[in-house]
C-alpha cells in the first residue's frame, strides 16, 4: 500500500497561503478502480477516478495535530454504511475538488448491518506532513484527544471483571450436576450446566458424549473470544488430556482450563469439581468444623461426668503407699500362677473393671479364635468406632438365621432354601433334592430363569422373562424358532465337498460355497485352490482337476462352448460324444445316384424343414436344417460344485 501528496495540492496550498486562507481538506472519497496494483508507485499527477468507480463519499470526522509539521485526518465508516468494495482512498477539498492525498490499498469490503447480520466498522486516517502544517491548516486540537485505544480499554475492563469473579469463585466453581462426568459402560457423558473457570462465566449448552477413556483427565476449557465490532462471549469446550495448563491459541485467545474429573485404569470416574462459591465452601467447612467441635465437646463432657462418678475427689496414693501395695500384692499372689490363685475370680474381674464373658460393649478391635453363642435368640453384631452397627448375624423370633449388611440393607435369610436379594457367585454347586432345580431371581425376588427336573423326568431350561423353554429328552424340543448365527456354516454341515448340482441361478448368484463348473483356474494357495486339492485323487482324475504350475482348475462341464448333459453312469466324469441311436429308413429306395436318393412311388420321407412328404416315383433333394448338436428340448441351468469355502 502506498500514499502520495499530489502536485495539485502543492499548487493549491501555495495559493491559499498567499491569499491568507486556511488549507482545508474536508472530504474522503472511496473508489473501486479496476486492475489497480497497490504495490506500484502512485503518480503525483493522478486525478479523481471516474464517477462510475466512486462507491462512497464522507466528510472528515476528526482532525488533529500530530506535530507542528504534521496533521491527521480521520473518518469512521459505521455499521450503517455499505455494502461496497474499495481499493482507492482520496482526501480532498470539497469546495475546489483539489485532491490532497491518495492511497492505493488491497481490495477491502465494507458491510452494513442488515437482516440481523452485524456489519463492520472501518476507520481510515491520513497523516499530512509539510512545513508549517499546523499553522496553515489552522488545526489546534492534538490527535491524542480522539485517537483512543478502545481495544485496550475494553480489554482492561474485561480483565477487571474476570479478577472480581476469581475473588468470588476461586480458580473454578461448578453448580449442581453441571460438568459432572457420568459413566455408562465405555461411554461417558459430560452434563450440561453453568460454571466459572479462571473467572470466566461459561455454559455448556448440551450434554457432551466421550468414548472409552483410561488413565486420563477431563478438562473444562474456557476462553473469552470476540473482536472490536462483535459481541464477546465465553467459548466452552471439553478436552481430554493427561495434563493441560492454561494456554494461548493460534488466534491469540487465552484459555483457562480446569480438570473436572479423573478416569483411572479401570474406567472409574473421580469427580474433581469444586462446588459453589468460595463463601459457600467456607460456610460448609465451618459447619463441618462446628459439628466436630460439638461432637468433641459432647465426648469430653461425657468422659468428665463418667470420671466424676467413678472416682470421687479426695487424697490419692503417694509413691511410698503404692510401693507398699505392690509389695503386699507380690507377697500374696504368685506371678507364675497368672491369677489362677485368686480366690474369687468373678469379684476380681468386677473390681478391676474387666469385661465378663457376656454383656458390655467393646469399642476396640477384638480377635476371637473361637466363639460360642448361647441364648434364647443368639446373635452376633459388628459396630464401627462411632458405635453404629454395620452388620448383624443371628436368629430372629421365627427361627431362620439372618445375615444383614446394615450399610446396604442386603439381607440373607437361611431356612430350608436360600433366598438372596443380591448377586451371589458360586464357583461350583451340587444340588440334591427330590426334585432338584436351580432358579435365578432378580433383586425384587421375582424368578428370572429355571433349570431342573420336573416330575416327568426330563431336564428343563426356562427363561421366565420370555417363556422360552428347552426340554431335554432323547430329542430336543423347542417352543420357539431356532435361528443359526451363520446359515452358510449351518447348511454346510449337511453337504459334501465335491457335490455337483444344477442351479437356477447365474454364476454370480450361486449360494455360498458353490462354484461354477467352468474349468476356471485358481491359485493353489487360495481357499478355493486348497479345497480342490483336498478332493480325492479319483475325483480329481474323473473330472479333469489338475495342477499346472501354481494353479488348479475347477471341473469343466462345457465342451466347445456347449453345456454337457448330466446322467447316471458307471464312469463319473466321462464325456460321451454325440451319437445317433441305430434306426432304419424306408426300404423303397429305387436308386442312389450322384448324392441324390430316388424313392419309389408314394414313399413317406421325413425332412428337417417340414413334415412328412410323399413323392411318386421321382427323386428330390431337401436342404438339411438343424442345430450344432442333436438334443431334446431343454432349459438352461448352471452346473456348480460345492467346496464349502
Amino acid at each position: 500500500m502506498s500514499s502520495v501528496i499530489t502536485l495539485d495540492f502543492e499548487k493549491w496550498k501555495a495559493q491559499q497561503v498567499a491569499a491568507g486562507n486556511a488549507v482545508v481538506l474536508d472530504e474522503f472519497v472511496f473508489a473501486n478502480v479496476p486492475d489497480l496494483d497497490p504495490s506500484q508507485d502512485i503518480s503525483r499527477s493522478e486525478q479523481l477516478p471516474a464517477a462510475q468507480y466512486i462507491v462512497h463519499r464522507q466528510a472528515v470526522n476528526k482532525t488533529g495535530l500530530a506535530s507542528e509539521n504534521a496533521v491527521a485526518y480521520s473518518v469512521t465508516l459505521g455499521t450503517e454504511v455499505g455494502n461496497f468494495d474499495f481499493n482507492w482512498i482520496g482526501l480532498l477539498n470539497k469546495a475546489s475538488g483539489v485532491i490532497g492525498m491518495i492511497t492505493h490499498a488491497p481490495a477491502q469490503k465494507k458491510i452494513k448491518t442488515a437482516n440481523g447480520l452485524q456489519g463492520n466498522v472501518l476507520t481510515r486516517s491520513f497523516l499530512l506532513e509539510f512545513d508549517g502544517a499546523a499553522k496553515e491548516t489552522a488545526i489546534t486540537t492534538t490527535a491524542e484527544t480522539w485517537q483512543i485505544d478502545f481495544t485496550a480499554r475494553l480489554s482492561g475492563m474485561d480483565e477487571m471483571q474476570r479478577l472480581i469473579n476469581t475473588d468470588s469463585y476461586g480458580e473454578a466453581a461448578f453448580f449442581d450436576e453441571g460438568f459432572a462426568v457420568i459413566r455408562n459402560g465405555d461411554q461417558y457423558t459430560v452434563k450440561k450446566g453453568l460454571a466459572y473457570v479462571g473467572g470466566l462465566r461459561g455454559v455448556l449448552e448440551h450434554d457432551q458424549t466421550l468414548n472409552t477413556m483410561r488413565n486420563t483427565r477431563v478438562y473444562a476449557d474456557f476462553s473469552y473470544q470476540g473482536n472490536l465490532v462483535s459481541q464477546w462471549e465465553t467459548a466452552v469446550k471439553i478436552t481430554v488430556a493427561n495434563d493441560l495448563k492454561n494456554y494461548v491459541d493460534a488466534a491469540g485467545y487465552l484459555h483457562y482450563v480446569f480438570a473436572i474429573s479423573r478416569v483411572d485404569g479401570d474406567g472409574n470416574v473421580i469427580d474433581l469439581r469444586p462446588k459453589d462459591t468460595l463463601s459457600d465452601r467456607d460456610i460448609a467447612n465451618l459447619q463441618k468444623e462446628l459439628g466436630q467441635v460439638k461432637q468433641d465437646y459432647a465426648t469430653k463432657t461425657a468422659l468428665s461426668n463418667g470420671l466424676n462418678e467413678k472416682q470421687p475427689k479426695g487424697d490419692y496414693a503417694t509413691n511410698s503407699a503404692l510401693n507398699a501395695v505392690n509389695n503386699n500384692v507380690n507377697n500374696r499372689l504368685e506371678k507364675a500362677q497368672n491369677g489362677a490363685d485368686i480366690p474369687n475370680k468373678a469379684a476380681f474381674v468386677s473390681n478391676v473393671g474387666a469385661y465378663p464373658k457376656t454383656g458390655g460393649k467393646i469399642l476396640g478391635e477384638v480377635m476371637c479364635q473361637r466363639l460360642t453363642l448361647e441364648a434364647d435368640i443368639p446373635y452376633l453384631a459388628g459396630f464401627d468406632t462411632h458405635g453404629e452397627r454395620q452388620f448383624f448375624c443371628g436368629r430372629a423370633g421365627d427361627g431362620p438365621l439372618y445375615f444383614k449388611n446394615d450399610t446396604t440393607e442386603a439381607t440373607l435369610k437361611i431356612t430350608d432354601e436360600f433366598h438372596f436379594n443380591r448377586v451371589v457367585s458360586v464357583p461350583s454347586m451340587t444340588v440334591k433334592a427330590e426334585i432338584p432345580y436351580i432358579a435365578g431371581f432378580d433383586p425384587n425376588g421375582k424368578r428370572q430363569f429355571f433349570c431342573g427336573r420336573a416330575f416327568d423326568g426330563p431336564l428343563y431350561f426356562k427363561n421366565d422373562a420370555t417363556e422360552a423353554t428347552l426340554k431335554i429328552t432323547d430329542v430336543f424340543y423347542f417352543n420357539n424358532q431356532v435361528i443359526p448365527a451363520n446359515y452358510a456354516n449351518f447348511d454346510q454341515r449337511y453337504q459334501i465337498r465335491g457335490e455337483i448340482r444344477l442351479f437356477p441361478f447365474r454364476q454370480a448368484e450361486l449360494p455360498t460355497g458353490w462354484y461354477h463348473c467352468n474349468g476356471e483356474r485358481h491359485l493353489t494357495t487360495s481357499a478355493i485352490g486348497r479345497a480342490l486339492a483336498q478332493l480325492s485323487g479319483s475325483y480329481k482324475s474323473d473330472f479333469k482337476i489338475t495342477v499346472s504350475g501354481s494353479y488348479i482348475n475347477l471341473p469343466n462341464f462345457y465342451l466347445d462352448g456347449r453345456g454337457l448333459f448330466m446322467r447316471p453312469s458307471t464312469a463319473p466324469g466321462q464325456v460321451v460324444p454325440d451319437t445317433f441311436r441305430a434306426h432304419s429308413h424306408p426300404d423303397s429306395v429305387s436308386s442312389i445316384e450322384g448324392g441324390r436318393v430316388n424313392y419309389a412311388e408314394s414313399t413317406a420321407v421325413a425332412w428337417f424343414s417340414s413334415s412328412t412328404k410323399h413323392y411318386s416315383g421321382y427323386s428330390r433333394r431337401e436342404s438339411e436344417v438343424g442345430g450344432a448338436e442333436t438334443a431334446p428340448i431343454h432349459i438352461g441351468m448352471t452346473p456348480a460344485v460345492f467346496l464349502g469355502v
